[in-house]
């Protein structure tokens, strides 16, 4: 007599275990396939150079006035190969003149349609490399308008290693003002001594706010009577 089956009667004698080697294995596995994937990726979008992310800077000579006034003042610089930068020559050797901040004029700006004044009035040189010798910082009132004096700051700062070496007040009264607010001599090594106020005047004022520049040095791509906006 065939004897009766149900579906309970089979019982299973080799029950699928997951034992810890089994189970270490799995981990290996997958935390192979994950640094794979992170090297793929790396392969694919290798990170920026350094050298491409940021600009090499030894030094940087930073002019603030105040930070409401309509006065157009500028920074001028001239390093030991006689290169200068100013508005209208922004490059020079190692120097570079970031911005021409004409005050108010070019601090204004669109947001959702809306205008809005940035009230932050700075020119900034970058020196990119070191070249020894004796640098000339002056600034200059090339448009004030109104009657109150403007009151400012030149600072000059090393970056590698950072120093702050000097930081130097002016007041213009009238239009046309210049100073040499400091000389300095740069080392081979990279650091600033001898700093100092002797004047030196980079230009001359004539009517109309034109400016010519003092001979010597005559600033490359200027041009006499040629103004800005």
């Amino acid at each position: 007599m065939k004897k009766n089956r149900t579906k309970n009667s089979v019982k299973v004698r080799y029950p699928f275990r997951t034992g810890p080697v089994f189970r270490d294995m799995l981990y290996l596995l997958s935390l192979s396939f994950a640094v794979l994937l992170i090297y793929a990726l790396i392969l694919i979008h290798p990170p920026a150079k350094k050298s491409e992310v940021e600009r090499k800077a030894e030094f940087l000579i930073i002019l603030e006035w105040d930070e409401r006034s309509i006065a157009d003042i500028d920074l001028w610089v001239m390093d030991s190969q006689n290169n200068i930068v100013w508005f209208a020559q922004k490059t020079g050797g190692f120097l570079h003149l970031d911005k021409d901040d004409l005050g108010q004029r070019n601090d204004r700006i669109m947001v959702d349609g809306k205008e809005k004044i940035i009230y932050l009035n700075r020119e900034v040189v970058t020196i990119r490399g070191i070249v020894p010798g004796e640098y000339i910082v002056n600034v200059h009132a090339y448009r004030k308008t109104k009657e109150a004096p403007v009151n400012g700051y030149v600072k000059l700062l090393k970056l590698n290693p950072y120093i702050e070496y000097a930081t130097e007040y002016f007041v213009f009264k009238n239009w046309g003002d210049e100073i040499t607010v400091f000389r300095f001599n740069v080392d081979e090594d990279g650091y600033i001594s001898d700093i100092n106020q002797d004047q030196h005047r980079f230009i001359k004022t004539r009517p109309l706010g034109r400016i010519d520049p003092v001979v010597p040095p005559v600033p490359f791509g200027f041009r006499p009577g040629v103004q800005r906006p």
